[in-house]
């Protein structure tokens, strides 16, 4: 049986290579899904990560415990017995969890009351405090000599401050503290001597996942000294804090579900346990289903034209076969012997298509990974998007697809024989079975109501997503089930109006165009999946594109406006109290300390900002209680500032240039002024809460200030009017107001600011030369929010480079297959009508003649297909856009969505459809020109 098959595959090398070509590439898009889905959910994984710590300024992988070991069951305390309670969490974390560590960071401490000092000083209760392996990770500035010992000849133990915290309490190095409650074995005060200061080795290191400034009042000693003064003293509990931080690069999507349990198992089981971990992933397993919904939708339409392809292509196989079928047929062979042949037909050109699809799969993988828009590409290294185990299984399935789609005709086929052949009409024209039940109308009728429906429901699916919820699949389903319905309404109103021009000049169409037409009408019943396949791939890219354009540009625009410059520097500074009174002092980089920036050339400009949510404002029609407060100089903003001058009335320099002359004048949004009755000249209060003192929002005093309107703006840089809160588990969308002031009236009345800087960059410069500088200058940063970076990682993020990359792989092998199918059809039709292209040179219709005659049918059938697909793709684009723009722009935003039309994607898609149908067309042509239309001229005469 193998040798007849090797002799049937090679006796229709064409078309059997075709078949084989579309099962590569069938086996290629399947491998696709595994391949993007585990690629797309270890960004996921990792972003997720990324995102918390940057939100949080922390390492997001890390699982803490804060306890106090009490000691034995005698209540004994020892060192060792001490090391070996703490130590024996991290090596069960260890043991279950199997990821590399990052850094471990052990914090231990007692509390050792208030002190008595030498000279005058506040008293605070204070601990005494060491990290495990403390020398490792701080730098201990000794200004005493003699502290080499762990207790010095006065009997007071080394003890270390951090600077801010000595000048708070008025304490100098040198001094002795007597510690009154906590006596040694005579019951003695235990005294310490500060005999310097300590602070971080490298505050960048992962170590300092904690920092040394959040322990506030603590006295810092070496290990052996905390050892000693732990052992021989009564100390009633040691208080440890551990913090491990692991790597979570090493956390994918094959082993998440796994450490995901086990931290709910520690967590459970330990009331003290504390982890990063379960907030970070959060909704992994909704974001999960989402990503392959999105996946499979998308790629729907292609495995439709991919079915479409190889039926087609196995169906003209087993027209040309037919004969041989009916013979075998009537001579006794039975229908499952001829099906079990082609079945194993199948199957072997599947294993032979198995490797090729797979290597193609990869590389389209890689292609789509590196896609930022429609048609556009970045190449960049790409490691998670790669082969997997999964591929086998989903190639396989690909095959046995194949195989079922290859056979159905087959199927049809080998039901006949000779003789009940003899009879049977071999009829072409007619109507497809689409056409026949009007599943077109069916299938826009149910699109249009979904549409109608989900446009209703749009605040509550919004909601939904922002929960991080499930969406529905259908949401993008119903948009390609409208493409289809109107793709196979196109083909009917196509052929109607065909029909309508054939019979108003019927009786006067030269004989060339009137065979033309015949032909057309005649085999209709064929062609329409040619007609399918065009339309299918142009309005499915059409609209591809004007979403990618939709989504890419309103983000780009938001994400400007949402950051306001290029770059938004956050120093780190520290809040103290400074007297009862609820008075505080910032310490930190000054501004002419960061000018340094604008000295080397690293910026062009650079403004001081300082912006709070931390404000409320009375208003004669009642209170707000939270605005967005800005305070700026208005010529350093206006220069530092990236701003789109089309979103506002008028340019935005002007309101500028108002509050810049009225001292307690203030910029307001539009939607305050509105809600609140305000216009210019109207006055109202602000009331600015201090900043927060040591993490500590209780402690704040409120200033108030009166400020006069000078100017009502739609939108402004960095400001968007609403924001969200999670209440009870549900999303709720509220409004935010703005209020500008001028940086002089917060420096008159208010007091010391946290500000952050906005960086306008020097040409050729970027992040890592501001994070260059700042480490030169003994700078420490909170954050660097660039918008260059924003917007990579926006393209980079998992929904949109799926979406991008799938759009991509979609429109260029449709557009393969496309052209593949076109010239299949067109070479076939025209083979089997030899006989008559024989006849009509018999009756004087030269070669020119013929040209004409099939170019007037392309006229009638592929550009009236490609007509139709720019109106499809259109007519979606119009009413889907708005919808489905909202999975991947959920938030309401101050800038409304504008529905783009990518035109840089139209004229890609109209050049791909150009040099596809002049190479079809040159083929077709160059066909004709090498048929023998003698020996059918012959044909034709007999």
């Amino acid at each position: 049986m193998l040798q007849i098959i090797r002799k049937k595959l090679r006796s229709k090398k064409l078309l059997n290579g075709c078949l084989f070509f579309g099962i590569v590439i069938l086996i290629a898009v399947f491998s696709v899904i595994p391949m993007f889905e585990s690629g797309a959910l270890d960004n996921v994984i990792e972003y997720k990560f990324e995102d918390y710590s940057e939100e949080n300024s922390n390492f997001p992988s890390t699982i803490s415990r804060w306890d106090t070991y009490k000691g034995d069951e005698n209540q004994n305390i020892t060192y060792e017995a001490f090391q070996n309670h703490v130590h024996k969490y991290i090596n069960k974390w260890n043991e279950y969890l199997e990821l590399p560590i990052i850094a471990e960071q052990l914090f231990y401490k007692f509390n050792a009351g208030r002190f008595e000092a030498d000279l005058d000083s506040k008293e605070k209760n204070i601990e005494i405090g060491t990290f495990e392996n403390i020398e490792d990770h701080m730098v201990f500035h000794d200004v005493e000599t003699d502290i080499n010992k762990s207790v010095t000849e006065n009997e007071a133990y080394p003890v270390y401050m951090s600077k801010v915290i000595m000048d708070e309490l008025n304490l100098t190095i040198g001094e002795v503290l007597t510690l009154s409650s906590f006596s040694d074995e005579k019951n003695d005060d235990v005294k310490v001597k500060i005999v310097g200061y300590v602070e971080e080795k490298d505050p960048n290191e992962y170590f300092w996942y904690t920092k040394q400034r959040t322990r506030l009042y603590t006295l810092f000693v070496k290990n052996d000294t905390f050892e000693k003064m732990m052992t021989e003293h009564k100390v009633s509990g040691v208080a440890y804090e551990i913090n491990v931080l692991y790597d979570y690069r090493y956390i994918t999507k094959d082993n998440i579900y796994v450490v995901v349990d086990y931290l709910k198992q520690f967590q459970r089981k330990d009331k003290s346990f504390k982890c990063k971990f379960l907030e970070v992933l959060r909704n992994y397993s909704d974001i999960e289903r989402n990503i392959k919904i999105i996946i499979i939708s998308i790629l729907i339409p292609l495995f439709v034209l991919l079915l479409l392809f190889i039926y087609m292509v196995s169906d003209r196989i087993i027209e040309a076969e037919e004969t041989e079928i009916n013979v075998l047929r009537s001579r006794g062979i039975s229908r499952y012997t001829i099906i079990k042949q082609y079945i194993l037909q199948s199957f072997l050109v599947g294993l032979l298509a198995l490797i090729p699809g797979v290597l193609l799969g990869y590389g389209l993988t890689k292609l789509g990974a590196s896609s930022v828009s429609f048609l556009d590409f970045k190449f960049r290294n790409s490691p998670t998007y790669t082969l997997n185990p999964m591929v086998a299984v989903y190639a396989t399935a690909a095959i046995l697809i194949s195989v079922i789609i290859s056979i159905i005709p087959v199927i049809i086929m080998s039901k006949n024989t000779t003789i009940s052949n003899r009879g049977r009409n071999h009829k072409i024209t007619g109507k497809n079975f689409i056409e026949k039940y009007f599943l077109d109308i069916i299938l826009l009728g149910i699109s249009i109501y979904l549409l109608y429906n989900y446009i209703k429901q749009k605040g509550i699916m919004i909601t939904d997503i922002l929960s991080g919820k499930m969406m529905d699949p259908f949401i993008f389903f119903n948009a390609e089930l409208f493409i289809f319905g109107a793709a196979f309404l196109m083909i009917r109103l196509s052929r109607l109006i065909v029909l309508l021009v054939f019979k108003l000049r019927k009786n006067k169409w030269k004989p060339g165009t009137l065979a033309a037409f015949l032909e057309v009408l005649r085999t209709r019943k064929k062609s329409w999946v040619i007609s399918v396949f065009l339309i299918l791939t142009i309005s499915m890219g059409i609209y591809n594109a004007n979403l990618a354009e939709t989504v890419n540009t309103n983000k780009k625009v938001r994400l400007s406006n949402d950051i306001g410059t290029e770059i938004i520097l956050e120093p780190v500074y520290s809040v103290t109290e400074k007297g009862e009174d609820g008075g505080w002092v910032v310490s930190g980089p000054t501004f002419n300390e960061l000018k340094g920036m604008l000295n080397d050339g690293i910026a062009d400009n650079m403004a001081s900002v300082y912006k709070t949510d931390r404000a409320s404002a009375s208003t004669d029609k009642g209170n707000v209680e939270k605005i967005e407060l800005y305070s700026i100089n208005s010529y350093q903003f206006g220069k530092s500032a990236k701003f789109d001058t089309t979103l506002n009335k008028r340019h935005w320099f002007n309101d500028l240039n108002a509050l810049s002359q009225v001292s307690q004048g203030a910029i307001i949004s539009r939607d305050f002024a509105e809600d609140y009755n305000l216009d210019i000249d109207s006055t109202f209060r602000v009331n600015i809460e201090s900043p927060v003192v040591h993490d500590d929002s209780s402690k704040s005093a409120q200033t108030t200030v009166n400020v006069n309107v000078v100017a009502i703006v739609d939108n402004f840089p960095g400001y968007n009017g609403y924001y969200y809160e999670k209440d009870n588990k549900k999303i709720e969308e509220k409004k935010k107001y703005l209020c500008v002031v001028n940086e002089t009236l917060l420096s008159l009345n208010y007091g010391d600011v946290v500000p952050e800087y906005w960086i306008d960059l020097a040409e050729g410069k970027g992040v890592d030369d501001i994070k260059q500088f700042l480490n030169d200058n003994n700078i420490e940063k909170s954050s660097i929010t660039s918008y260059d970076i924003e917007i990579e990682k926006f393209f980079s993020s998992a929904v949109i480079l799926i979406t991008n990359g799938l759009f991509n792989i979609s429109f260029i092998v449709s557009m393969i297959i496309c052209v593949i199918g076109f010239l299949i059809y067109w070479l076939t039709s025209i083979r089997s009508r030899q006989m008559y292209f024989g006849i009509y040179r018999a009756m004087g219709l030269g070669m020119k003649g013929i040209n004409r005659m099939l170019i007037k049918e392309h006229f009638f059938s592929t550009f009236f297909s490609v007509i139709s697909s720019f109106i499809v793709g259109a007519l979606t684009s119009k009413c889907f856009i708005d919808l489905i723009s909202c999975v991947y722009l959920p938030e309401k935003h101050s800038i409304p969505l504008e529905i783009l039309v990518s035109q840089k994607g139209i004229i890609r898609i109209g050049i791909f459809i150009a040099i596809a149908i002049v190479l079809c067309m040159t083929i077709i042509i160059k066909y004709i020109k090498d048929m023998n239309i003698t020996e059918a001229i012959k044909m034709g005469e007999e």
